[in-house]
């Protein structure tokens, strides 16, 4: 299919035949943009995929789009460490079970790799997250209350480590270090409203699964959301008092190598979720459609942004910095916008879901770790990978 002005042509052809054309003339050229749109989403619906050579786009343009097919949904994506191959989580509706597929980022080929028996209730799923191991031979999966390794050589799976009240979900999220040597697990401990699950235990665990660092709250204090630097030697954890919610919390910075509580911040600014920069020198946070950074040295604030010149911008849902550190990536609804990470200036580049112009509302983002792919997982339909 090709697009020029307000008239779409089809092209189709069997082997070396002959290819057959029509066109289509529209009123405007909206029109025939969306009717490209809608021409591209039934085609991805089938099970066709869209590849295009890296070389040959422009930063921010995709070089695969895919869709997971019909009564399944997205749960989660990673990418390989060197970006060759997506990792795609999809659960089928009915919830009998989770796949976990690998798809090369070169040609689109899906390869189904395990499959995880589900919770059997709708709408409920036993797989908390997903990501590949430091080398990307395996796959590390949080089930409700098992932290799992697949070998993607054998098939086989291990344990790695386990809770008794199940991990949590929401802000309180789990995840790798800069290198995934060191993962963060968070125990569920209750649930708060507006804000998600609560955990009453934080646990730094190495790539094999042995405890490097633990510490527990006890009611009515829970811990809200966690992040572990980029090195994995800092962990910040968000204390949230359930009986004085109109108070300030605090935030925890933790040594995990000393096993050491090195400093105590105030939320005054009443974040949900919580992160390191890339330098790990300052804990960053979001207010009112603003992300807010402060100095682990000093507790003060080090930045805001946007700045208090300019709108806020209230569709800002999460951020995420990438694993080089180069680039901080804003998701708002329905668009990825990326800047650089040291000054937060726009690198021109704006994703979004495959017809360009639905109201999505991206669910999941990763970074190859060189910085020059990301992958977006756009309302549990399917995932685009986009050059940077």
């Amino acid at each position: 299919m090709r697009l020029v002005g307000t008239r779409l042509t089809r092209a189709s052809w069997a082997g070396s035949g002959k290819p057959r054309e029509s066109a289509v003339d529209f009123f405007t050229e909206d029109g025939a943009r969306d009717a490209l749109a809608d021409e591209v989403d039934k085609r991805l619906r089938r099970g066709f995929v869209i590849v295009r050579d890296r070389d040959a786009v422009a930063p921010g343009e995709a070089v695969l789009e895919c869709r997971v097919g019909p009564n399944r949904y997205l749960r989660g994506v990673d990418l390989h460490p060197d970006g060759g191959t997506l990792l795609a989580v999809i659960g089928l509706w009915d919830e009998s079970a989770t796949e976990i597929c690998l798809i090369d980022v070169v040609t689109g080929l899906r390869r189904l790799v395990h499959s995880i028996p589900g919770s059997g209730v709708q709408h409920y799923s036993n797989v908390r997250d997903m990501y590949f191991d430091h080398d990307g031979t395996g796959v590390v999966y949080l089930l409700e209350k098992e932290v799992r390794r697949l070998d993607l050589a054998t098939g086989g799976s291990r344990l790695l480590a386990s809770c008794q009240g199940g991990y949590a979900i929401g802000p309180a999220r789990h995840g790798w270090d800069g290198t995934r040597q060191r993962l963060l697990l968070m125990e569920y401990t209750g649930w708060l409203s507006n804000t998600g699950s609560l955990s009453g235990r934080a646990q730094v665990v190495d790539a094999e699964g042995a405890t490097l660092f633990e510490v527990s709250t006890e009611s009515p204090t829970h811990y809200q959301a966690g992040a572990l630097s980029s090195s994995g030697r800092r962990l910040a954890l968000l204390r949230v008092d359930r009986g004085a919610l109109d108070k300030p919390s605090e935030i925890e910075i933790w040594d995990v190598d000393g096993r050491r509580l090195v400093k105590k911040i105030e939320n005054s600014d009443h974040f949900f979720d919580i992160d390191f920069d890339p330098s790990g020198t300052l804990v960053i946070g979001e207010v009112s459609g603003r992300l807010r950074a402060i100095s682990l040295e000093s507790g003060e604030l080090a930045w805001t942004f946007p700045d208090a010149g300019q709108p806020e911008d209230s569709s800002l849902h999460r951020w995420r910095y990438s694993v080089d550190g180069r680039f901080l990536a804003i998701v708002g609804s329905g668009i990825v916008d990326l800047f650089t990470a040291a000054n937060r200036e726009p690198i021109g580049v704006r994703l979004r879901g495959n017809d360009g112009r639905r109201n999505h509302y991206f669910q999941g983002l990763a970074f190859s770790d060189d910085g020059s792919l990301v992958a977006a997982d756009f309302d549990g339909r399917g995932v685009t990978v986009h050059k940077l």
